[in-house]
């Protein structure tokens, strides 16, 4: 979720980290500014854009796999104010 800032993320591990996998939810709070506007080539091609700002609340739960001690891919799924998927790596450095 894009933004200006994050009030607060909490994020619970459903089940301890076992060998390769662990799962986990959480809950985001955080206030959002954004806005759009695009002037392409000819006035055919203009939008003045639209915009709005707010607090959000967001819900997350996913779930990571380790290749290693310190490197997982994860995948989350949201679901609040917008809703969508995120996947990518972890690297642990402590």
């Amino acid at each position: 979720m894009p933004g200006l800032f994050k009030v607060g993320n909490q994020r619970k591990d459903f089940y301890e980290k076992n060998d390769s996998n662990n799962v986990y939810g959480g809950l985001s709070l955080g206030y959002s500014i954004w806005n759009t506007k695009y002037d392409g080539p000819g006035e055919e091609y203009k939008y003045e854009g639209s915009g709005g700002s707010g607090l959000y609340l967001y819900l997350q739960a996913g779930g990571r796999y380790f290749f290693t001690d310190r490197f997982a891919v994860n995948l989350q799924l949201g679901a609040g104010s917008t809703a969508g998927a995120r996947i990518g790596i972890t690297y642990l450095i402590n």
